[in-house]
C-alpha cells in the first residue's frame, strides 16, 4: 500500500524546473503531496540538481503568497517575497491529482524580530536574540493568529506549522560564533527567554530576577572552565543548578506553546483547514550529524518549550523530524511520539539525503519502522536541497 507521503519544497523548486514538469515527476512517484513554503527565513542554499543556479537566497521572513494585510493588526506582518508564486504552484498541484501543505513559519523572523527587538527573545543576561520572535507577547500572538487564517484562506490541505514554539540558542544568526566549547547545559540555559513578557507570564509563580541571576551565573560557571562540563542536562539536574523555580518556569514555558498552538489551530479550522505543528526537537539533536543520542526527541521537547501531549490535543496532526541516520533511532522517536500524541494523526520527516541517507534500502526500512511505530504519513525533506536519487530511493520506499 502507498504510503501517504508529502515532499517538501520551496516554490523555486517547481519554478526552475518548470512547474507542469516537478508536479508530473511526484504525482509518478507516488507522492500524495507538496509541502511549500508560504513564509520561510533567511537562507542560503546549495542547488545539487536545479537546472538554472546552483545557490539561493532566501529573503529573510519572506512571504511566497500575497498577504491579506487588512488581517495584521499591529506592525508585525508579512513581507512579499521577490518571486510569490506559490498560488500558481499550488493550483497546478491540485491540476495534477496532488493536495498540497502550507509550510509556514512563524516566530523564526529575523526581519521582524530586529524591527521590534522588545518582542524579540531575550536572555538572562538581557541580550536580545534579533532572529526570533517571543512567542510570550501578546502581540507575537496576534501576529500568529492573523498569519494562519491569511495562510488559511489559499486553501491548503494542511498548514504545517515551523517555529511556533521558543527558540533555541544553537540556531538562528547568520554567524554564529562561540570559540569556547559550548556546554549543553549552558546551551539551554542561554534559550531561556527573560523578556517581559515572558516574566509577566511567570511572576506570580517564580522570582523571576532570581531565577535570571542564578542562570546568570551557572551560564558564566559554565563558559569560565568548559573543561568541567557535561552531558546533556535533565530537568532534575537544571533544578538542581538553577533551584525550584526553573521547574515552575519550564512549566509556564509550556503552557504558552501549547495556548499559541491552539489559537492557531483554531484560526485555520474556522477557515476549514486542518492545521499540523512541526516539532523541532528531532531537528536540535540530529540536523547536523543525524546521530542524535540520549533520550527520544519527543522526551526532550521541553527544552523547546513543548509539552508534546499537550500540543498534540489541540491540533489536528503531530509533525515529528526523525532525522537520524539509524533505524533504531527512527524508531525509538516515532514511537515515542505516537504515545505522546496518543489519539491525534502523526507525520514523520525524514531526509533523503544529507547526513541521514546512507542506501537505498535503509531508507525503505526506515519508512516500514516509522509506519510500524505509529506515524500514519511519512514525509520527506527536502525537493530542492537533496539529489534526485534519494527522492527516487524516497518514492520506491513509500511504494510507488
Amino acid at each position: 500500500m502507498t504510503v501517504d507521503s508529502a515532499v517538501y519544497a520551496f516554490v523555486d523548486d517547481f519554478v526552475d524546473e518548470g512547474v507542469a514538469e516537478v508536479v508530473a515527476r511526484l504525482a509518478k512517484q507516488g507522492f500524495s503531496a507538496a509541502a511549500l513554503a508560504a513564509v520561510y527565513h533567511a537562507a542560503r542554499d546549495l542547488l545539487p540538481h536545479n537546472p538554472r543556479r546552483a545557490i539561493a537566497q532566501r529573503d529573510e521572513g519572506a512571504c511566497y503568497f500575497a498577504p491579506d494585510d487588512a488581517l495584521y493588526r499591529g506592525e508585525l506582518r508579512p513581507r512579499l517575497a521577490s518571486r510569490p508564486q506559490l498560488s500558481q504552484v499550488a493550483a497546478e498541484l491540485v491540476d495534477g491529482g496532488l493536495s498540497w501543505h502550507a509550510w509556514t513559519v512563524y516566530l523564526h523572523n529575523g526581519r521582524l524580530a530586529r524591527a521590534r527587538p522588545e518582542l524579540a527573545v531575550t536572555n538572562a543576561f538581557g541580550d536580545c536574540y534579533r532572529s526570533d520572535l517571543c512567542p510570550s507577547s501578546a502581540e507575537v500572538l496576534d501576529y500568529a493568529i492573523a498569519l494562519t487564517t491569511d495562510v488559511a484562506r489559499l486553501g491548503p490541505a494542511l498548514i504545517v506549522a515551523e517555529s511556533l514554539h521558543h527558540a533555541a540558542f544553537s540556531h538562528g544568526a547568520h554567524h554564529e560564533r562561540a570559540f569556547v566549547p559550548m556546554s549543553p547545559t549552558a546551551d539551554f540555559l542561554l534559550s531561556l527567554c527573560f523578556c517581559a513578557a515572558c516574566g509577566s507570564r511567570a511572576t506570580d509563580r517564580v522570582d523571576v530576577a532570581a531565577l535570571a541571576a542564578r542562570v546568570r551565573d551557572v551560564v558564566r560557571d559554565e563558559l569560565r572552565d568548559p573543561a568541567t562540563t557535561g552531558g546533556t542536562p535533565d530537568r532534575d539536574e537544571l533544578t538542581r543548578r538553577c533551584g525550584p523555580g526553573l521547574l515552575d518556569y519550564l512549566v509556564v514555558r509550556e503552557a504558552t506553546t501549547t495556548a499559541l498552538a491552539a489559537r492557531c489551530a483554531e484560526a485555520a479550522r474556522e477557515n476549514g483547514v486542518r492545521f499540523g505543528y512541526i516539532d523541532q526537537t528531532g531537528a536540535l539533536k540530529g540536523y547536523a550529524t543525524g546521530a542524535p543520542a540520549g533520550a527520544s526527541s519527543c522526551a526532550d521537547a521541553w527544552r523547546l518549550g513543548i509539552d508534546a501531549s499537550a500540543v498534540a490535543s489541540a491540533v489536528d496532526e503531530y509533525v515529528a523530524l526523525a532525522y537520524a541516520k539509524d533505524v533504531g533511532r527512527v524508531a525509538l522517536d516515532v514511537a515515542s511520539y505516537a504515545r505522546a500524541c496518543a489519539g491525534t494523526r502523526l507525520r514523520c520527516v525524514l531526509r533523503h539525503g544529507g547526513p541521514d541517507y546512507t542506501t537505498a534500502a535503509e531508507l525503505r526500512e526506515k519508512v516500514d519502522v516509522a509506519r510500524e511505530s505509529g506515524a500514519a504519513a511519512v514525509d520527506f525533506y527536502h525537493y530542492g536541497l537533496m539529489p534526485l536519487s534519494g527522492l527516487d530511493a524516497a518514492a520506491t520506499a513509500i511504494g510507488a
